[in-house]
């Protein structure tokens, strides 16, 4: 496995995931019993219809998280790509902290009614969480761009220092959405997420198609902020239109 290539490190991925698959389901089998596949057609398809929301949004995503790389390796190269994947592997990093505060706040939003005060109360908490953590990465990226690649990456990646800025603004971006689709989820709202989500990376390719052959490896980043854009616009939009709908009924 430490020898260089493609399949050596594929099969360390493979491996953690089996691993992690194994966890979940110790924990699942403690929790709420050992799961079985062996149930009746009448079951499968109520399980279908009520996980499909959450298995198309976690397509979506997973395509969104990727296609990026593969959209700039075959119009610019695989050197440039490289050099934006590691600014997108360093945001992606950073938003790991969205992951744990998705973990302890979405049981908690799940479990209580929308319109209490307490739901108010933890969402507005979320909100600042994800906005000081997005905000702290961001301002790092902004601000020392170029002692963050020198640190992590070395002079070799000298063309990430640019616009490693733009991706502190992603970063930012990213938090924010998340404590939106968090809410969204917590109230029901899947088929929202998946949606926007869909829209989200439909404007991703049309604006990389657009914007990669005219600026380069800018124009990748400024895709994912347009991107990113909608996708608030549609979360927030949603959002409100629940929270007025809830004030009027």
């Amino acid at each position: 496995l430490v020898r260089p290539g493609i399949y050596e490190p594929a099969s360390i991925l493979l491996l953690l995931k089996l691993l992690h698959l194994t966890l979940m389901q110790r924990i699942v089998s403690r929790r709420i019993g050992r799961v079985s596949l062996l149930m009746s057609p009448a079951s499968w398809r109520r399980t279908a219809t009520r996980g499909t929301p959450y298995a198309a949004d976690a397509g979506v995503t997973n395509i969104s998280a990727n296609i990026d790389v593969i959209i700039l390796a075959s119009i610019m190269g695989p050197t440039i790509a490289g050099t934006y994947q590691a600014g997108q592997k360093l945001t992606q990093g950073l938003n790991a902290f969205a992951l744990v505060l998705s973990n302890v706040y979405l049981p908690q939003l799940s479990r209580t009614d929308p319109s209490t005060a307490s739901f108010r109360t933890t969402a507005i908490k979320l909100c600042l969480l994800m906005v000081g953590c997005g905000g702290f990465g961001a301002l790092v990226l902004v601000f020392f761009p170029s002692e963050v690649v020198g640190f992590l990456y070395g002079r070799g990646f000298d063309a990430l220092s640019p616009i490693l800025p733009m991706f502190g603004l992603l970063l930012l971006m990213r938090y924010i959405n998340g404590s939106a689709g968090i809410m969204l989820t917590a109230l029901g709202m899947q088929k929202i997420r998946v949606i926007a989500n869909t829209a989200s990376l439909a404007t991703l390719l049309a604006a990389s198609a657009l914007l990669i052959p005219t600026y380069g490896l800018p124009g990748m980043v400024y895709s994912l902020l347009i991107s990113a854009a909608i996708m608030s616009s549609l979360y927030y939009f949603a959002l409100l239109r629940k929270i007025r709908g809830d004030r009027h009924a």
